[in-house]
């Protein structure tokens, strides 16, 4: 999983840096993002983020989860909290953008897409290091390495 997403990191670090932005307030609506696609796309890389998932079982087990006998029906409300404290969470991401998306125009996103672009790439560059070299960062290493 990790060579995936290693993978997918670097396909979308170069996806940002050869595209040019659209200046959203000039674009034709036929170019205008629409909503549901970023939507699935956020969606799946917040699932398939394995540092997301172990920060929820560590917050979950500094609680002491593990130790209570939940019922079938507190573990759904439990998840049910995470689920909709992540949803006002991108909410509040999604509120901001919209207060501040006039003010973005082609060179800012061109900007923003160049520095995600390039902490992509230092991240999958870490991570190549520890697939090849665990001992080496022993911060991304996985538990079978340890």
């Amino acid at each position: 999983f990790r060579v995936v997403g290693l993978l997918v990191m670097r396909g979308i670090a170069i996806r940002l840096l050869s595209v040019t932005p659209i200046d959203p307030a000039n674009a034709p609506a036929s170019k205008r993002p629409g909503v549901f696609g970023p939507f699935l796309a956020t969606w799946f890389l917040v699932l398939a983020n394995p540092i997301t998932l172990i920060a929820f079982a560590s917050v979950l087990a500094a609680a002491g989860v593990h130790e209570m006998r939940l019922t079938v029906m507190q573990g759904l409300i439990l998840t049910g909290s995470v689920f909709l404290g992540a949803a006002l969470c991108w909410s509040g991401v999604s509120v901001l953008a919209a207060i501040f998306r006039h003010r973005v125009n082609a060179a800012v996103m061109a900007g923003i897409n160049f520095v995600t672009a390039v902490m992509l790439i230092v991240f999958s560059a870490m991570i190549s290091i520890s697939i090849i070299a665990p001992e080496a960062m022993p911060l991304f290493a996985t538990p079978d390495h340890l």
